[in-house]
């Protein structure tokens, strides 16, 4: 939030500087520029400070360079900024923050977990391009179905705001996002040519926090955020009241408003809006194929492949073999799998066991109504959402450690209990697996199943 306020202390500082105002309270002015520029650089947020320095080339090219000079003249008239970027070098180094970029230039483990996580984005996008895996999904989705088999770390987000909105909401609204924010950046550089030097200031400052929200969501999540959303929607009003302005006056320059749009002044108005609207749109499709073919790319090796064969509903397979639909269906549950579930179900699929290629996967939340399948497994608190439900012709229902007694007249294929009873419910369900003649067997667990224990399941299940 800190760099989202530097624009306006420059904005502050140009009008003051405009006012012709005692030199005193210039120098107090640039005291005050320091400091925030120091404390931005003190955050050690390497996304921060590489945002913070394009919004300094971004109100000094819009507010203070001079738009007809030739190019030393230009760089000449942007001093400011030049003194601005020597003040976060020396800040770097002073305090030390230039060392963590020459740790990132050599791979540290932030940047490299960051770059992993990136590239499971880009995965997700192209399995889900159009609508996406559903808003607060993308950190859980990924860490199931995505994450290396090697890793057990949690993820809430894809720590990138434009990936993030890929991942849950698709493609399309990314589009629209990162346009919104394009358009607005290059009609900042056109309207710069036109502004009065009164108002310079006001459109420069306008653009750089743009640019800062811009380059920061690439690192962050900072989208997500009350204020930083307020200070944007500012910024594009500020943009959106200079635009407006220019276009009426040109358009409504003479007093006959049909001959001014004939004429050469109303293409003039119309040039004004054509020009960003196409660069905007032409770098916007840029960046979502690219994002699109970088996640097709990236699943060419990939050995456990995930598609969504509906809400809350997963089909799980081996690259090698056919996506049709599996005959075996998984519910599983937080209590016997954990959050992660998706990550023992794919750990069983890469060791290559017999007759297992694909399964279809309910997730905790997904209600039966979606249950297809020859051989259905239902696991922990799960038992007790299935109830009483009459299995389909020729469906073989198991239930792998219930975690609530049995109730009514349940129908089952097999049983499988844990050896630990932690919840206190294993003696009633031996008692009515005797009495209904329902095969049951014991796991060397305490209902929190692990790979040997998944393995038997399958193996059993797969029996005739």
């Amino acid at each position: 939030m800190i760099g989202m306020l530097l624009p306006f202390v420059w904005l502050l500082a140009w009008y003051l500087e405009k006012e012709k105002l005692p030199a005193g309270v210039n120098y107090i002015m640039w005291i005050v520029e320091c400091a925030a520029l120091v404390l931005l650089v003190n955050t050690f947020s390497r996304w921060a400070i590489l945002a913070g320095i394009g919004s300094v080339f971004a109100f000094g090219y819009i507010a203070e360079r001079h738009p007809i000079s030739a190019w030393r003249g230009t760089l000449k008239s942007m001093k400011n900024t030049w003194l601005r970027s020597l003040v976060l070098v020396i800040s770097l180094i002073v305090a030390g923050a230039w060392e963590r970029f020459l740790i990132a230039a050599q791979g540290d483990r932030s940047v490299l977990n960051r770059l992993t996580l990136w590239t499971g984005g880009l995965k997700m996008i192209a399995d889900r391009p159009l609508a996406g895996w559903g808003d607060g999904s993308a950190g859980l989705h990924y860490d199931n179905w995505y994450q290396d088999l090697s890793s057990h770390a949690f993820h809430g987000t894809m720590v990138n705001s434009y990936l993030n909105i890929a991942v849950e909401r698709g493609l399309p609204v990314l589009g629209i996002i990162l346009f919104v924010l394009l358009l607005n950046i290059f009609l900042s550089n056109y309207l710069a040519k036109s502004v009065s030097p009164a108002h310079k200031g006001l459109l420069g400052g306008a653009a750089a926090i743009v640019v800062f929200f811009a380059l920061v969501n690439v690192g962050y999540s900072t989208i997500y955020y009350v204020l930083p959303i307020v200070a944007l929607a500012v910024a594009v009003l500020i943009i959106t009241v200079f635009c407006v302005q220019r276009v009426a006056q040109t358009l409504f320059s003479m007093p006959n408003s049909l001959r001014t749009l004939k004429s050469g002044t109303g293409k003039s108005a119309c040039a004004t809006l054509i020009k960003p609207l196409a660069l905007a749109s032409l770098a916007t499709v840029i960046c979502v194929f690219s994002l699109y073919l970088g996640g097709v790319h990236a699943l060419r090796n990939e050995r456990i492949r995930v598609a969504c064969a509906g809400e809350g509903v997963f089909l799980v397979s081996k690259s090698e073999s056919s996506r049709k639909a599996s005959d075996l269906t998984i519910a599983p549950d937080y209590s016997a799998l954990g959050v992660c579930y998706g990550r023992s179900i794919r750990n069983l699929l890469a060791q290559n066991l017999d007759n297992f290629d694909s399964v279809r996967v309910l997730a905790p939340e997904t209600d039966f109504n979606r249950c297809v399948g020859e051989k259905i497994i239902v696991m922990g608190a799960r038992a007790k959402d299935w109830g009483t439900r009459v299995p389909l012709d020729g469906q073989r229902i198991t239930f792998v450690c219930p975690t609530a007694p049995p109730a009514g007249q349940i129908k089952i294929h097999q049983l499988f209990l844990p050896r630990t009873d932690r919840w206190h419910v294993v003696e009633a369900w031996k008692n009515w697996a005797e009495k209904n003649e329902c095969p049951y067997i014991f796991l060397m667990s305490d209902g929190i199943l692990n790979d040997d224990n998944m393995r038997k399941i399958l193996e059993y299940s797969n029996k005739p």
